[in-house]
């Protein structure tokens, strides 16, 4: 089992580790999500810890993400 099926790992890692194997950058990855560079910095660098229900949905559309890693991110992001 992996980062990607683990719900123990935290928001900061899910989102960085999801937009790496993606190969976004930050300013890609906000771009397509419709978040601000900031807000993505923060979620990676762990200064913001939940995810508002619109931003999750956002990332998830934008990393192309499945059901189970759906429920993992948002497990992270104490939604």
């Amino acid at each position: 089992m992996g980062h990607r099926d683990d719900p123990g790992f935290p928001l900061k890692t899910l989102v960085h580790s999801y937009r790496r194997e993606a190969k976004l950058t930050q300013e890609e990855l906000a771009a397509k999500a419709g978040l601000s560079v900031a807000a993505l910095r923060d979620y990676e660098q762990g200064r913001r810890i939940r995810l508002r229900p619109d931003s999750l949905a956002a990332l998830v559309h934008a990393l192309g993400l499945n059901a189970g890693q759906a429920a993992g991110l948002a497990q992270a992001a104490a939604i």
